[in-house]
């Protein structure tokens, strides 16, 4: 005589396992994806506090000169760990100080660019100093 299944079978068969996979995938993806946006948002305010900075070397120096401004402000954006793309000096007063610095992606975002073999990403941040204008 024949004995009973216990459970058939039938097309559903590890679906179980593959939800589960799936799941884990996207999850993982997830936890990857905010911890990269972290990451540049750290540095979007690493290169924020550097243009700041940088801006106020190069208007306090303007007096003096733009080269000397603006090599103030580079060596500034360096010890930030920033590199100074442009810096002008001048404008609606001699003081006033315009500069753009930019600061190589950080964390998982750099280790996604090296991977793939592609430049790594640098964010920039510009930023604007001078007297307080009245009136």
């Amino acid at each position: 005589m024949r004995r009973p299944r216990l459970l058939a079978s039938s097309s559903e068969d590890g679906i179980a396992s593959i939800a589960v996979v799936t799941g884990a995938t996207v999850l993982l993806a997830a936890l990857v994806a905010g911890t990269v946006g972290a990451d540049l948002l750290g540095s979007r305010s690493r290169a924020g506090a550097a243009a700041d900075l940088a801006a106020l070397a190069a208007a306090g120096s303007a007096l003096y000169g733009e080269s000397v401004a603006c090599g103030r402000a580079a060596m500034v954006a360096a010890a930030n760990g920033a590199r100074l793309d442009s810096c002008t000096t001048g404008g609606a007063s001699a003081m006033d100080a315009d500069v753009v610095v930019s600061v190589p992606a950080a964390g998982p975002a750099r280790s996604v660019a090296d991977r793939l073999g592609v430049a790594v990403p640098r964010i920039r941040a510009r930023a604007l100093a001078g007297p307080a204008r009245t009136g």
